[in-house]
């Protein structure tokens, strides 16, 4: 990419300037420092971009170092100018530790502070509470960052987001769908990735802006690659196609048609001269990057062709990857097959040579890497450790390393010299599809199907071998009505009791055999009842644990339960399309009905007791009133996508519902009209409840948010960005705090001020 350098006007006055005054330059950035006055209400952008630089220059690295930790002032600059011009600052401080951690801070929160400033308080508190009793003025900070939020934040309680200061640089977002690709620019400065959304993007490296997109395919885009000269960049899609793009205008300069279905890999010639590309239709095919012509095809793969690229040296060959489990090396100006290489147990993923030229990886569905000799196609090497298929293998630039990034979520960093794994990194909410070192082999890139990249210092990281138990899905939480006491589950099928003031598990229990779908406490907070895939509910004491008796009776999985308000009943709803009522002291069935034609998948009851509310993800929602016997009273319409929940307000005349369109809406109960429809999310809407002061709605979101709502206004009044998708939420009985699941196991204890 083609960069103009240029000096400025100011860059000469400075350099005169500073010539002059000699001795007395530290005095000149002081007088400047000085006119410009309070440092809260600098005069203009100018004064905003540069107050922290001149004052490093006088000398004052205390006065840099307290500024840089003034909670105030971070938001008045922030107010000013987007993330990146506050973490330009911190070049200027000196070498703290509490700056080094809350520059960390920032720039992990970069990509939510674009969109959404007013989350300052939150994100900095989330990433940096695990340094607040080592850290006195990161305490402080924080003390700040609660005092003068003045409007509406979610503000964490336990460290539920990444922490600052770990080998995590920074997330970048943008991408609206699956990131499949990723390259960086020959030089370092740039990044490239190619995403479901239709789009190709280019960041800049460092700062994690978005530079351009690139828009032209019609359909989803699998490969990227940078030119060697970083001019060009070639992609490939499932529409068959690939495109040359010139990466200073972002216009298309070459369509490359030939391959008859989706196209999976692409690659330059070292001379830039071809390029290379592999398919679905099982072939490779080598074109001329200057005419776009189609020079050979390349036969033999018994199956979809996964990878492909070329030796750094030369042109002279090429490798592919491919799903019948071979790697095959080709000759490419003859067009024959030199060698094919086997030892897989399953589908090649990629391939690719080691910076000399001397090896290959290869990463592979069977959850393995293999080094072979790039010559001879001998294997040298077997690396094991991912829990599931692996999506790609690079050699770092000294061929020392290898980046392997799997479907199972995680990044691993092996030592080719000892054969080890080295250290893992987490932290994407899906698969990772590909992963690749930074020209200086300093950092990594990677891409996930949860639309973000991430960059990685790989330099940070203990050289010691981790382990890392991996988390399951949050997938129901509830809140104890009379005790600092919640209750969560997950995937796992563990049900675990937590302290609600600092999270702490105190609490365990198992018997479910399968998934466990939703929870809830009776009204005294004694029981917990637990709704399962395995077709039961179960009733626990929530202080020990035990087992109380098991509701057997459902013929499918159960997927949500609630307490009568006066806990004498317990209502469940299954996949089976029916709800039972049952005796909440006895577990003896009272009711069953057949609500739905497919699945129930969200109940309520009303406070006055009378009235269930049921949804389906195939009809309407129902109202239902009970008594000793049940009949259908009222249907509620207006909503045309799948609901996910139903939650009563406390005073039972109002109902809020959540949809798979990234709608809220609520409806009046006592004419059943909708009232409230409550814009934003964007993306399905998985939970939301009311506050006790029937105004406020939280809501829980795939989009990774939780949201707090005024329903009389309709209007957004603060977020809270977590860092995968949010499955659960609900709130503590004086709405004052807030509890919520995610797809990385987290449970998110959030204070809730300004409200």
């Amino acid at each position: 990419m083609k960069v103009n350098y240029s000096l400025s006007l100011h860059d000469l006055l400075h350099d005169y300037n500073c010539a002059r005054l000699s001795n007395g330059v530290a005095d000149a950035h002081q007088h400047l420092v000085e006119a410009w006055g309070d440092p809260y209400l600098l005069p203009d952008p100018f004064a905003w971009t540069w107050y922290v630089y001149h004052l490093s220059e006088t000398g004052a690295a205390s006065r840099v170092h307290d500024l840089l930790l003034d909670y105030r002032w971070l938001r008045a600059k922030l107010n000013t100018f987007e993330p990146s011009a506050l973490l330009a600052d911190f070049e200027y401080a000196p070498a703290y530790e509490d700056l080094r951690l809350v520059k960390s801070a920032l720039s992990l929160s970069a990509h939510v502070l674009n969109q959404d400033k007013h989350q300052l308080a939150g994100q900095l508190t989330g990433r940096l509470l695990s340094y607040k009793h080592n850290h006195p003025l990161i305490a402080a900070l924080l003390a700040d960052a609660a005092a003068y939020t003045d409007l509406p934040a979610f503000l964490p309680t336990t460290p539920t987001l990444t922490q600052a200061g770990g080998s995590l640089i920074r997330t970048l977002t943008g991408h609206t769908a699956n990131v499949h690709a990723v390259a960086y620019s020959p030089d370092g400065r740039w990044l490239a990735s190619a995403s479901y959304d239709e789009t190709l993007k280019i960041w800049d490296a460092k700062s994690g802006r978005e530079y351009m997109t690139l828009v032209g395919h019609k359909h989803w885009v699998n490969a990227v690659a940078y030119s060697p000269d970083g001019r060009w960049l070639v992609s490939g899609s499932s529409d068959k196609t690939l495109k040359v793009w010139d990466t200073e205008s972002g216009r298309v300069q070459i369509t490359l048609v030939g391959h008859t279905r989706t196209i999976t890999s692409a690659s330059f010639s070292p001379d830039g001269r071809w390029i290379v590309s592999a398919s679905y239709d099982k072939t490779l095919k080598l074109w001329d990057a200057t005419t776009g012509g189609e020079l050979i095809t390349f036969t033999g793969h018994g199956d979809w062709v996964s990878d492909v690229s070329f030796p750094h040296q030369h042109s002279k060959q090429i490798v592919s990857a491919s799903n019948d489990g071979t790697i095959k090396v080709w000759d490419t100006a003859l067009g024959y097959e030199q060698l094919t290489l086997t030892g897989h147990k399953a589908g090649v993923r990629s391939v690719a040579y080691s910076p000399d030229g001397g090896r290959l990886i290869s990463a592979s569905s069977d959850e393995t890497l293999k080094i072979w000799e790039a010559n001879t196609g001998r294997e040298i090497l077997t690396l094991r450790g991912h829990t599931e298929g692996i999506t790609t293998g690079r050699f770092s630039p000294d061929g020392n390393w290898v980046v392997s990034a799997s479907f199972d979520g995680m990044l691993k960093l092996w030592d080719l010299r000892s054969g080890d794994e080295n250290f893992t990194l987490t932290g994407h909410a899906g698969a990772i599809n590909d992963a690749a070192f930074s020209p200086d082999g300093r950092h990594v890139v990677s891409v996930s199907e949860d639309k973000s990249l991430k960059i990685w210092d790989i330099s940070i990281t203990n050289t010691s071998s981790e382990s890392f138990e991996q988390s399951h899905p949050t997938t129901a939480v509830a809140y104890s009505p009379i005790q600092h006491q919640i209750v969560a589950v997950s995937e796992s099928k563990y049900i675990r009791v937590l302290n609600s003031q600092n999270g702490q598990e105190y609490l365990r229990f198992l018997g479910h055999s399968k998934r466990v779908n939703a929870l809830t406490y009776s009204p005294d907070g004694m029981r917990i009842v637990s709704a399962s895939s395995d077709g039961t509910l179960r009733v626990w004491d929530s202080t020990t644990g035990n087992e109380l008796f098991v509701l057997e009776g459902h013929t499918d999985w159960v997927v949500t339960a609630a307490y009568s308000f006066d806990g004498t009943r317990i209502v469940s709803g299954s996949e089976d399309g029916t709800i039972k009522v049952w005796d909440a002291k006895s577990g003896r069935e009272h009711l069953t009905f057949k609500a739905h034609i497919y699945g129930v998948n969200t109940i309520a009851y009303s406070p006055s007791e009378h009235y269930i509310v049921s949804g389906s993800r195939s009809d309407a929602l129902k109202v239902w009133h009970v008594d000793d016997d049940i009949h259908e009273h009222m249907t509620l319409r207006g909503h045309t996508a799948p609901v996910n929940s139903l939650a009563y307000a406390p005073d039972g005349c109002h109902i809020v519902a959540t949809f798979d369109d990234g709608s809220i809406m609520g409806w009046d109960m006592e004419n059943a009209q909708q009232y409230l429809t409550l814009l934003g999310h964007t993306d399905v809407v998985n939970s939301a409840v009311y506050l006790p002061d029937k105004h406020h709605i939280i809501s829980a979101s795939r989009d990774k948010t939780i949201r707090l709502w005024d329903s009389t206004t309709a209007t957004d009044l603060a977020r809270f960005n977590a860092e995968a998708e949010v499955y659960c939420v609900t709130a503590s009985p004086d709405g004052q705090s807030i509890v919520a699941g995610d797809h990385l196991g987290n449970v998110h204890l959030l204070r809730l001020v300004g409200v």
